[in-house]
């Protein structure tokens, strides 16, 4: 369950990167202060492909930087 995942449709780079204004906004907001990047929505889907938690079903992983 992304949320708060950079992307130039949801969160373009001019806004909420290289604003500080929107680097701002996005840091109130998500505890972890910032965008999440592709390449870790990559490492999550990877360790689940990975065959390393086998036991795992039906979860909802919520990928969003410590938002609720």
């Amino acid at each position: 369950a992304p949320n708060y995942l950079y992307s130039e449709m949801y969160y373009p780079r001019a806004r909420f990167i290289d604003d500080p204004a929107g680097r701002a906004s996005i840091a109130e907001k998500v505890p972890f202060g910032r965008l999440g990047q592709p390449e870790e929505a990559g490492a999550l889907i990877a360790f689940f492909a990975s065959g390393a938690s086998p036991f795992t079903t039906g979860q909802v992983v919520y990928f969003t930087g410590g938002w609720p």
